[in-house]
């Protein structure tokens, strides 16, 4: 191959790709650790995983490495929601979002967004947030 070549291939790592930082793959590991048809399979997508930002909000893109596709039903397969303030959870407060998106059977991105325009984003402590399935009936 080139280096004309080299330059062209859309395979390969932008320099803006980089691994994972602990927080953000802590994230990804909560929203993963919920059970539904085809989440086994995005944990082994985690190994090698590069994300990008996408945005000032903290969303993430994600590109998986080993291309171990899976079979889900749903574009979002699995979110949660936490308070922005840090508090407990409280359905009727203003909170903060999670959606892990998936495309052609990849993790695809990781979006964040909150209830109030006017919050600041950040990112969630693992244990603070509450995950919801399409799968489960129960949602933690």
């Amino acid at each position: 191959m080139t280096n004309q070549d080299a330059d062209t291939d859309s395979d390969r790592l932008d320099e803006s790709w980089r691994l994972p930082n602990n927080a953000e793959l802590a994230v990804l590991e909560r929203l993963l650790a919920a059970e539904g048809p085809g989440i086994d399979r995005l944990r082994q997508q985690l190994p090698g995983l590069r994300v990008r930002p996408l945005d000032q909000d903290g969303c993430l893109e994600l590109k998986v490495e080993n291309k171990l596709r899976t079979d889900v039903a749903f574009a979002v397969p699995v979110e949660a929601t936490f308070s922005v303030s840090g508090g407990p959870f409280d359905p009727f407060s203003a909170n903060a979002h999670v959606l892990l998106h998936i495309k052609d059977g990849l993790l695809h991105e990781l979006e964040f967004y909150t209830d109030d325009p006017g919050d600041h984003n950040r990112l969630p402590a693992p244990d603070e947030m509450h995950i919801f399935t399409p799968y489960q009936s129960g949602n933690e």
